[in-house]
Formats: structure tokens, C-alpha cells, sequence
């Protein structure tokens, strides 16, 4: 079955922005552009998201509340 990004974004609980993110830098499995409209397959009723890369030094430094 293939969706809209509304479709999905409900399916999956996230907003219809952040899956335009996604989209956009090709997280979403088997996701094609068909004109201006994102169509999206569904694998077992929902769209697959791969995982992200997590650079190193991407992460947010604790700060020392001490001093």
C-alpha cells in the first residue's frame, strides 16, 4: 500500500514536517517524489525509517553546574 506524508506522519505519530526531513535525507524506505507529492510504502502497515548517523561531537556537552 503506498500513503501520503499525512498518511504516514499519523501512522507513525510525528509531524508531517518532520517527515518531510526524513524524506529529504533519505531515511524513508522505498520513498518516491511524483511530482510534488512524497508517495510512501508501507512494509507490514507501517513506512520503514532507517536509523540516523550520530557524528561524533554532534552530541550536546553537559555543563558543569558546580562552579
Amino acid at each position: 500500500m503506498i500513503v501520503t506524508t499525512k498518511k504516514a506522519a499519523g501512522i507513525l505519530g510525528i509531524t508531517g514536517a518532520r517527515l518531510r526531513v526524513l524524506l529529504a535525507q533519505g531515511r524513508v524506505e522505498g520513498a518516491y517524489k511524483c511530482g510534488r507529492m512524497w508517495l510512501i510504502p508501507l512494509f507490514n502497515g507501517r513506512p520503514f525509517i532507517s536509523k540516523g548517523i550520530l557524528r561524533p561531537g554532534s552530541q550536546v556537552e553537559k555543563c558543569d553546574a558546580t562552579s
